[in-house]
């Protein structure tokens, strides 16, 4: 358990502001599962499930975390003073509708010299 904590800090570090699909909750706990059997050395013919490999570490799904996480940062936010730049940045709604069509090319080098 001791070498786990370091490297999901690592993986975790500013996941609050991820945008988290399905296929990135699966990687992560494919990842979670990989390296949970190579700490308690799980041989691959051995058939270990995955519920079992969380309920030997005492810990829940890396998906899980993540989303706790982002649950609890909002919450900061949200208590923030209303005009504070992250509370504005939450709430910010553009106005107007943009233009039809592609967008133009206006980062070419030829226009920034």
């Amino acid at each position: 358990m001791l070498l786990i904590v370091p490297v999901k800090a690592v993986l975790l570090h500013g996941c609050e502001t991820w945008k988290m699909t399905e296929g990135n909750k699966k990687t992560l706990d494919t990842f979670q599962t990989k390296c949970l059997r190579r700490i308690y050395k799980v041989f691959w013919p051995n058939v270990v499930s995955n519920r079992e490999l969380l309920s030997r570490s005492n810990g829940r799904k890396i998906s899980k975390e993540v989303l706790k996480r982002k649950r609890d940062w909002l919450g900061h936010i949200l208590r923030r003073d209303k005009g504070d730049h992250c509370q504005v940045a939450i709430t910010w709604a553009p106005e107007g509708k943009r233009k039809i069509g592609r967008p133009e090319v206006n980062w070419s080098l030829e226009n920034n010299i």
